[in-house]
């Protein structure tokens, strides 16, 4: 492996700090996906606990408080944190070898 392999960066390609899609981000963690400028091969992090939890508390607190529609800006800041602080590493070529 290479030193290149090891780098990763929040929300950008660390190869050449392109910015992530937020479908990527949100919706593809877990599955290589190729970067839109210099088409390397890039895994997003899986999403983190402690946020969606503080967010959640949060959530549960403002609609006791203010009713449901307090609910839905603190769940669009949630996506947006997340969004902005996914790691993204250089995905590694998996190779399967095949029995004949």
């Amino acid at each position: 492996m290479t030193e290149a392999q090891h780098k990763s960066a929040n929300g950008e390609c660390p190869m050449c700090g392109t910015p992530i899609s937020f479908f990527r981000a949100n919706f593809k963690r877990g599955q290589p996906f190729a970067c839109n400028a210099c088409g390397k091969r890039l895994l997003a992090g899986k999403s983190s606990v402690r946020p969606a939890v503080a967010a959640f508390a949060l959530a549960s607190y403002l609609g006791k408080e203010f009713g449901f529609l307090a609910v839905i800006p603190v769940a669009m800041l949630l996506v947006v944190y997340e969004w902005l602080t996914v790691r993204v590493t250089i995905a590694a070529h998996e190779q399967t070898a095949i029995d004949a």
